[in-house]
């Protein structure tokens, strides 16, 4: 059953959580504009000595980038352990991977320039589409090359995305089970004002169609970030209680099915993707409702 914050409600909200996590697209912002109350309840959630946490599936900004964000729509500073994303996510997962040498082993990686240059800052060595000629060559393989260090083919958010890059990444695929399927995320579309784009899922499930894998998500909804989190947190000294934990988010099928899996609250804002009228058509278990968290100051 699922509780709709009021005034009253709003407070033993906060008083009965320590720790928030917050999706960013649609909660905090939305087509470039600070949304109503966020900047207030960030302030409240930090003179209250609450903790913080932003866990995106955004894989097109830097941590540098974030930051600015948070400087413009004047949010409380943003420190790197706060900010989890598919591509900081990404290398913790790599050291589980038992078939992958850092040292020697090499990443296909689709998506764009802050993707790939976080990447690179840990470390890891990438192949990208340009590094395979011109796309024309690639009609039914002719020319093409294929990288044989190749280990982990990985699709992250491109707005460049082509059927050049889908047949690379296919080729990868194709017959190579040595190469591990990676995805920033299978967010079907992303919020701009009321109009919804296609996402990073959206590409995925081409190249799934198209080889018959299956990928690998690296963010929402999967449990990862969260064992991150509780290690920041026990880093801290601070015990992690589940039920005092709460995950604020615009998507049920990522943002609120990820508080499900980990068991944590979740509170859903209809600023972005989902509306009042979706809870009706989901089995995922959310807690909270609220339009906006204007509502409240």
């Amino acid at each position: 059953m699922v509780s709709i914050l009021t005034r009253t409600t709003f407070q033993h909200w906060i008083k009965n959580h320590d720790s928030f996590i917050f999706d960013c697209d649609g909660v905090l912002w939305n087509s470039g504009k600070r949304l109503p109350g966020i900047k207030k309840l960030l302030n409240l959630l930090n003179k209250e000595k609450k903790q913080t946490f932003y866990l995106t599936n955004n894989s097109t900004k830097h941590f540098k980038q974030f930051r600015s964000e948070f400087e413009k729509y004047d949010f409380p500073f943003l420190g790197k352990q706060q900010l989890l994303t598919p591509t900081t996510l990404l290398s913790p997962l790599i050291d589980t991977l038992p078939n992958f040498d850092r040292t020697k082993d090499k990443i296909f990686a689709v998506g764009e320039q802050p993707f790939f240059d976080t990447m690179k800052e840990f470390g890891l060595n990438l192949v990208t589409a340009e590094d395979h000629g011109n796309p024309i060559d690639l009609f039914f393989g002719k020319k093409v090359k294929l990288d044989e260090k190749v280990k982990i083919a990985i699709i992250g958010w491109d707005r460049h995305f082509s059927w050049s890059k889908s047949a690379l990444l296919s080729l990868y695929l194709y017959n190579r089970p040595d190469v591990t399927f990676l995805a920033t995320n299978p967010d079907a579309s992303f919020p701009f004002g009321k109009l919804q784009f296609p996402g990073t899922g959206s590409l995925v499930r081409m190249v799934e169609h198209a080889t018959g894998r299956k990928a690998k998500i690296i963010g929402k909804p999967e449990v990862t970030p969260f064992e991150i989190i509780q290690r920041v947190l026990e880093k801290k000294g601070l015990v992690v209680d589940k039920k005092r934990v709460c995950m604020i988010g615009d998507r049920i099928d990522t943002d609120l099915k990820f508080a499900e899996n980990v068991g944590i609250s979740s509170c859903c804002v209809g600023t972005g993707i989902s509306n009042i009228e979706d809870l009706e058509k989901t089995d995922i278990k959310i807690d909270y409702w609220v339009d906006n968290f204007g509502e409240f100051f």
